[in-house]
C-alpha cells in the first residue's frame, strides 16, 4: 500500500490512523456507501478536505490546497504503467470545462468498473452453468479488445507511463507534464482504451529526479467516490497478484 503515514497535521495532534479497508463486496451502492462512510469518518486514512462542488469559484488561488500532499499520502493509491499523456490547461478550467469533463469521466469509470467487476465474479465455480459464463466471458473480452482496436489503434496510444495516483492527484515521470501551471492528464486503462479518463490538474510540487505531483481540480464527491473504487479494485488485485507469488 502506498502513501499511508500519520504525520502531524499542523494543529500538533498526529492524525489518527488510517482504518483498514472494508471486506469487498460485489454489490456496488454497499460498497459506495462504505467508501463514503469511511471518508466521513476519516477511514482509508482519507481527511474530509475534498471540495464538494465542481465550480472554479470554489478554488483557492491556482486551484490548490496547503494540504493537497498530505491529503495525497494519506489516500490509498495505485502504481500502474498505464498509456498516459499530457496537454497544456489555462487555469483555472471553467465551470463549463468540469461539468463536460466530469460526465465524460463517469461514463469512463462506469466502463471501466462493469469490465474489470465482471472479470472478478468469475470465480471458480465449475458447474456447467458457470462454465458457459466463462465462456461467454470469453468472447466478450476479445469483442472489447476488438473494438479498442478499431478505435485506438496500438500505434496511436500514447507510450506507457509509471503513475501512482488516486482521487487527489498524481505523481507523474519526469517530463511528462507540459511547462506551465495547469493541464490536462489523460489515461487509458487496457480494459477500456478508447475511453481514456481526463483529469483536469495543476503542479503543485516537483521532486529531484524530475518526477512532478500534481493536484487534481475539485472532483466532486461522486466522481471522487468512483476514482477511489478504481484505485481500491486496483489495489486488492496487486496485492492479490503479491500473494499468489509468495503462495
Amino acid at each position: 500500500m502506498h502513501g499511508i503515514w500519520p504525520p502531524d497535521n499542523g494543529s500538533g495532534k498526529p492524525i489518527a490512523p488510517a482504518r483498514s479497508l472494508p471486506t469487498y463486496s460485489r454489490d456496488g451502492p454497499r460498497l459506495l456507501s462504505s467508501i463514503s462512510e469511511n471518508r466521513r469518518r476519516g477511514g482509508f486514512g482519507i481527511t474530509a478536505s475534498r471540495s464538494r462542488t465542481m465550480t472554479s469559484d470554489s478554488m483557492p488561488p491556482g486551484g490548490l490546497t496547503p494540504t493537497s500532499w498530505d491529503d495525497f499520502e494519506q489516500r490509498v493509491s495505485c502504481e500502474e504503467s498505464l498509456h498516459a499523456d499530457c496537454e497544456p490547461l489555462a487555469w483555472p478550467p471553467s465551470q463549463a470545462q468540469l461539468q463536460q469533463l466530469s460526465e465524460r469521466n463517469a461514463n469512463t469509470l462506469a466502463a471501466i468498473a462493469a469490465l474489470e467487476e465482471r472479470r472478478a465474479d468469475t470465480g471458480e465455480d465449475d458447474t456447467p452453468l458457470m462454465q458457459e459464463i466463462l465462456r461467454m466471458d470469453a468472447k466478450l473480452t476479445v469483442l472489447v479488445e476488438i473494438v479498442n482496436n478499431l478505435l485506438v489503434p496500438g500505434s496511436m496510444l500514447p507510450p506507457r507511463q509509471l503513475l501512482r495516483f488516486n482521487a487527489t492527484g498524481a505523481i507523474l515521470p519526469a517530463g511528462l507534464a507540459p511547462a506551465g501551471g495547469g493541464l490536462l492528464l489523460r489515461i487509458r486503462f487496457d480494459l477500456c482504451r478508447s475511453l481514456p479518463l481526463e483529469l483536469p490538474a495543476r503542479v503543485e510540487r516537483q521532486f529531484d529526479d524530475g518526477r512532478v505531483f500534481v493536484v487534481f481540480a475539485p472532483l466532486g464527491d461522486a466522481l471522487g467516490d468512483a476514482i477511489e473504487r478504481l484505485v481500491f479494485r486496483h489495489h486488492r488485485r496487486k496485492v492479490a497478484g503479491a500473494r499468489q507469488l509468495i503462495g
